[in-house]
């Protein structure tokens, strides 16, 4: 029954979202609501809940990037492939249980992304410079209306890199690091996109390979979804096999 829950309040809600932020943001960060509303990795914590304001993170917009913030970019644009697993758990409001799904995601520079549900059912979600590609299960692909595939990948590849310069172009960004963690907030300069967004924000470690460990979305009704990324690991290149699901699509 829990199952059948997911399902039919999960999966159309996905859609509905996925359509709505590419028609009305000129196709602004498709690979967030693929991610947030049906491919990514959710586990709910108080932090995501927590409004902007309350937030010591959103006190002062950025204005141009601090050494810490262009070091923490040139290192993840340096990873040309990166594959995680990932949990994910949202929280929907009027809603007593929270949705929770789980997988494995392969971002590549070159080619784009490839979202794995694998639990509670089983769904992939393709998104290329090309454009985007989804299927339930075994069942036929359907294409995504990704309009211009040439902004998609940019505005993509900004969140994926913290890119300040053309995350800057259409969000407020904001920036903590200590000898620990390091945080990336961004609120939404349009209109349009506030209806739906209160903030975004992406964080991970301040020592090793500094990967992004978790991103939270919370909407400006109040569901919220926090994505954690396990395993993370950087090879040069993609497979054979998995070059198959970026070229193989209908």
């Amino acid at each position: 029954a829990y199952l059948r829950s997911v399902m039919s309040c999960y999966l159309p809600y996905h859609m509905v979202f996925v359509f709505l932020m590419i028609d009305d943001m000129r196709h602004l960060l498709p690979v967030v609501f693929c991610l947030f509303m049906g491919g990514g990795v959710f586990t709910a914590l108080p932090s995501a809940a927590a409004t902007a304001s309350s937030d010591p993170l959103f006190a002062t917009a950025l204005q141009k990037a601090p050494p810490t913030l262009m070091q923490l970019h040139q290192t993840l644009k340096a990873h040309s492939v990166t594959r995680a697993g990932f949990k994910q758990t949202k929280i929907l409001q009027g809603r007593t249980r929270p949705l929770i799904s789980s997988g494995q995601v392969l971002l590549s520079a070159q080619h784009g992304a490839l979202w794995q549900v694998r639990k509670p059912y089983a769904s992939d979600v393709v998104l290329t410079p090309r454009g985007g590609w989804q299927r339930v299960g075994t069942g036929v692909w359907q294409t995504l209306n990704m309009g211009g595939g040439g902004g998609f990948n940019q505005l993509t590849t900004a969140l994926l890199t913290a890119d300040i310069v053309a995350l800057q172009q259409q969000f407020h960004v904001f920036w903590q690091y200590d000898t620990n963690r390091w945080r990336l907030g961004l609120t939404p300069k349009a209109a349009a996109m506030q209806m739906y967004i209160q903030h975004i924000v992406v964080q991970g470690s301040s020592t090793g390979a500094h990967d992004i460990e978790q991103i939270e979305l919370l909407e400006k009704n109040q569901d919220s979804s926090v994505i954690v990324l396990r395993q993370v690991a950087h090879q040069p290149n993609v497979s054979v096999d998995e070059l198959a699901w970026f070229k193989n699509r209908p």
